[in-house]
């Protein structure tokens, strides 16, 4: 970790031109990197409030294909109950003729 001869900022590494330099994003002050400086490396910590999951939108998907199952066997016994219902009118219908 390298730090600005000016304003004491953190020298980040930048690459231009496909040479890597040395800047400073507070007052701009740049330098090369040394050919024997190559251990720099960038890293980001994500905070895991951040993260993305998969599995939620799997369990949803899921939770869809269960509610879709249960409402078309809830339809179908009220067709069967509608039919019940009918042919038994039907048939009184039939009787009182």
């Amino acid at each position: 970790m390298d730090f600005c001869p000016k304003c004491e900022g953190l020298l980040k590494p930048v690459r231009k031109d496909g040479k890597v330099y040395l800047v400073c994003k507070r007052c701009g002050y740049t330098k090369p990197l040394s050919s024997s400086s190559s251990g720099y490396s960038a890293t980001r910590v994500i905070e895991e409030s951040k993260h993305r999951t998969i599995g939620v939108v799997e369990e949803k998907e899921e939770l869809k294909e269960k509610v879709r199952e249960e409402v078309k066997e809830v339809s179908q016994e009220r067709v069967r109950d509608l039919m019940d219902l009918l042919n038994r009118e039907q048939d009184q219908m039939e009787a009182e003729e």
